[in-house]
């Protein structure tokens, strides 16, 4: 009986040494999560500052432009209609833009928005709503 009374009395020491191992043992990888997140939360912010970089690199008329096309393919007549600009003035926005990635030309003469181009829209949409 008094065997009893002493393994008892004794067993809290072991299991607050066993507590305390598994927890520094968990201490490592939690803190290799945390960080793997932050540096993730990092890279999204490096990419959405380049972003913001290239938007402000275009000038209003390239802007303009920009926010009137959209995904489905529109001809120089009808940008520069819905833009207000000419057509001479808006052949040469969109030849910029197509240098700049945000625009591409079908065999038609027809312009339509790159992935690029639909991510900065949405960016100014994001924006917008902030």
């Amino acid at each position: 009986m008094i065997r009893i009374k002493e393994i008892l009395q004794w067993l809290p020491i072991p299991l607050m040494f066993m507590l305390g191992v598994m927890g520094g043992a968990l201490a490592v990888p939690i803190s290799f999560i945390s960080m793997a997140i932050y540096i993730s939360f990092l890279l999204v912010l490096h990419e959405e500052k380049n972003r913001i970089k290239k938007l402000i690199q275009l000038n209003e008329g390239e802007i303009r432009v920009l926010w009137s096309l959209d995904s489905h393919q529109k001809t120089v007549a009808e940008v520069s209609n819905e833009t207000g600009y000419s057509w001479s003035g808006t052949k040469k926005i969109l030849e910029r833009l197509k240098d700049k990635g945000f625009v591409q030309e079908n065999h038609k003469g027809m312009f339509f928005l790159t992935e690029q181009g639909l991510k900065l829209k949405e960016m100014k949409e994001f924006i917008r709503k902030i």
